[in-house]
């Protein structure tokens, strides 16, 4: 049977898209898509799956989970992303395979927030007839839990009976906003929350008890200048010369080159700022990281090293026993490595966000900071994050990260493992592109005093 044309559905976030006023044949939708396996999935799976989205151990929505579980579970069958077949401002249709009732529509947005990245679409009548999804009285208990994971998501879309219509809502880490202001690729919302709930839940807990956020917008101007108006006049009269590098050292200290706009992610005061799209230090070249997973997880890992060094009043960078890990790891480096590590021999600060990112497999560096800094890995490892609950075992770096973390010069190589399991893929553009956006700029206006940055929080 002809799958029905979309484009002409009307959309409205969270809210109803009446499938009569769609061309096409209304009935089911039969696809060629082999079934979806429909092993038995208990209300334990659906717990986990929620509970790993919400930094916190219990969410008022684990509370709504159905005694019915077995039958208010869902899963996609159908995906339909031809743009000539949906409505202006879709992604992606994400069909349901509601048991061979009727059909209904997850449908992806092209401009997303946290709060309204989804619409739907179904056919009125075969909701008042109750085909779709079981009628309820309850607007606070899902009606569905739909499996996300073919549409790239961990955990489920929760459907819910509303005011005589549907609505349908995915839990995202609380941790992530997005200014009212402003919105982002959905691939780019669902990679960062992909990537950030790759973080123990404990170290994400804590970043959300001590007021720690991602902040997320589409672009520059709506990520830094419109919360600090006088970073666009300064990028409009400082100069770029891209024969200087990004950091090169004057007279008068380290001196960073690049133009707010070049920053590709920051952390201010509680906030860490990553941009959908930034310009490429040097260049006209705009750099979006929507469908890079590496380089959402290595910039976001590393603001957020910055956020949890930043946990209270005085950072862990800061405390005498780092100090004297990064001088003792410091003290017999050659010229080159001083060169090499410029970086990170001068900050303290930067050491240890690129360390906490090593730590969690999130850095491309992190074979030479761990082989070049491991007295200051050693204390973040063994002082700093066991107090979160958070156990990396040597073995652990040696099978994910780096086989001869630890290891004695006579040693090193002698390993049974030949190849490292490598999460991440560096990114092809060069290195000073790939540091530049490993900057900690700490103002003096905190980001919390500006009346537009609570977003939808």
């Amino acid at each position: 049977m002809k799958i029905p044309s979309l484009a002409k559905a009307v959309l409205f976030p969270l809210s109803l898209i009446p499938l009569s006023e769609v061309k096409g044949d209304t009935k089911p939708v039969q696809t060629n898509q082999a079934q979806v396996s429909t092993n038995t999935l208990t209300k334990e799976h659906w717990y986990s799956a929620l509970s790993t989205l919400n930094p916190n151990p219990i969410s008022k929505l684990m509370l709504s989970i159905p005694s019915t579980i077995e039958e208010s579970k869902y899963k996609i069958n159908e995906i339909i992303t031809d743009k000539s077949r949906m409505s202006e401002g879709c992604e992606a249709y994400y069909g349901v395979d509601t048991k061979g009732k009727a059909r209904f529509y997850v449908v992806l947005c092209t401009e997303a927030r946290t709060d309204s990245m989804l619409s739907i679409a179904y056919e009125q009548d075969q909701f008042e007839k109750g085909n779709i999804f079981p009628r309820s009285n309850d607007p606070n208990t899902p009606v569905a839990w739909v499996d996300a994971k073919k549409a790239g998501l961990d955990g489920v879309f929760l459907v819910y009976e509303k005011n005589n219509t549907y609505e349908v809502k995915y839990q995202f880490s609380s941790l992530i906003v997005t200014p009212k202001h402003s919105y982002v690729n959905p691939n780019y919302l669902i990679n960062l929350q992909n990537e950030l709930v790759k973080l123990p839940r404990s170290i994400r807990s804590e970043l959300s008890k001590s007021g720690k956020y991602v902040l997320i917008a589409k672009n520059v101007e709506d990520a830094y200048y419109a919360y600090y108006p006088s970073w666009r006049a300064e990028d409009k009269w400082k100069g770029t010369d891209p024969t200087r590098p990004v950091y090169e050292f004057t007279k008068t200290g380290w001196r960073d080159n690049r133009k707010h706009a070049n920053t590709g992610g920051l952390y201010v005061e509680n906030y860490a700022i990553i941009p959908q799209t930034y310009t490429i230090y040097g260049t006209n070249t705009l750099y979006d990281y929507s469908n890079n997973k590496a380089e959402i997880r290595r910039v976001l890992f590393h603001e957020l090293g910055h956020a949890f060094d930043d946990l209270y009043s005085s950072r862990f960078s800061d405390t005498a026993e780092f100090k004297a890990t990064h001088s003792a790891d410091i003290k017999k480096f050659s010229s080159e490595k001083k060169e090499k590590f410029k970086y990170f021999y001068n900050s303290t600060s930067e050491l240890f966000a690129e360390l906490f990112s090593s730590l969690f497999e999130g850095s491309p560096n992190a074979k030479d900071l761990l082989e070049d800094f491991p007295k200051s890995a050693e204390h973040i490892r063994q002082s700093v994050l066991p107090r979160y609950g958070v156990d990396i075992s040597v073995d652990h770096i040696r099978k994910n990260i780096y086989p001869d973390y630890l290891k004695s010069p006579k040693d090193k190589g002698k390993t049974e493992i030949q190849k490292v399991s490598s999460l991440i893929t560096i990114p092809d553009f060069p290195q000073e592109y790939m540091m530049a956006m490993n900057n900690d700029r700490r103002l003096e206006l905190p980001l919390a005093e500006n009346p537009y940055h609570k977003g939808n929080v």
